[in-house]
């Protein structure tokens, strides 16, 4: 890979990918940052019409989503992005999760046949189309894994209104959705988009971050010292 265009971040909400994103070095990394689709595609609805969507509302707009965030990645030939497909696909499943604790059952198969139907549809549809955009648009990944320094200073504040004590569960998910993209130990090496794992303490993220970003440029995956795949097993 001669050129990194595309390079995006996943990771849960409040863990860190706004601050990244203002703050990373430019003359290194020469790409424009671009803020999230989400934040975007939520700014066009009136508060209390959010305030009024169920779970089901919720699940459905994750397709919505997936189409604003195939707009941004399309009409950016080259940036550093705030947010990945992939992202979509593990607030699918937190989303999913939510809907079967709200019915009171262990999980999705046991919901009655239409909510059952209609998460199940709308996973099959994310998974796919997250992993056929990353594949199409995006070179790289940057994982930014949960921070407990972060979600300290942070507290209980989120843009997420229906998910503000859930981090470590989505991240949780972020993580499961990764290693269906590249496989349970990272044995799918013949993937078009490579990934970092940005690990290590808060105050060193950038200059872990510069460092990644010559060594990615000959390997599939660059760690940092994070056991990723080793963990699923």
């Amino acid at each position: 890979m001669s050129k990194l265009n595309r390079i995006a971040l996943i990771g849960s909400h409040g863990v860190g990918k706004g601050w990244i994103l203002e703050n990373y070095n430019q003359q290194q990394i020469q790409l424009p940052p671009i803020r999230s689709f989400v934040t975007g595609y939520w700014k066009s609805f009136d508060k209390a019409v959010i305030r009024s969507l169920s779970l089901i509302d919720r699940i459905y707009s994750e397709r919505s989503l997936m189409g604003a965030g195939e707009n941004q990645f399309r009409e950016n030939s080259q940036g550093f992005f705030e947010r990945s497909p992939l992202d979509l696909l593990a607030y699918t499943k937190f989303l999913i999760q939510e809907i079967s604790n709200e019915n009171n059952v262990e999980n999705v198969h046991k919901l009655e046949p239409i909510k059952r139907q209609i998460c199940l549809d709308c996973y099959e549809y994310i998974r796919e189309a997250s992993f056929l955009l990353l594949d199409k648009y995006i070179d790289v990944l940057v994982y930014v894994p949960v921070d407990e320094k972060i979600l300290e200073m942070r507290g209980d504040h989120t843009d997420h209104k229906e998910i503000p004590d859930n981090c470590k569960i989505v991240d949780g998910f972020m993580k499961e959705s990764l290693r269906e993209y590249y496989g349970t130990f990272g044995e799918n090496t013949n993937k078009n988009t490579k990934l970092i794992v940005l690990n290590g303490k808060l105050e060193n993220r950038l200059e872990v971050l510069e460092k990644s970003f010559e060594e990615i440029k000959n390997s599939q995956f660059v760690l940092n010292g994070h056991s990723f795949f080793e963990n699923s097993k």
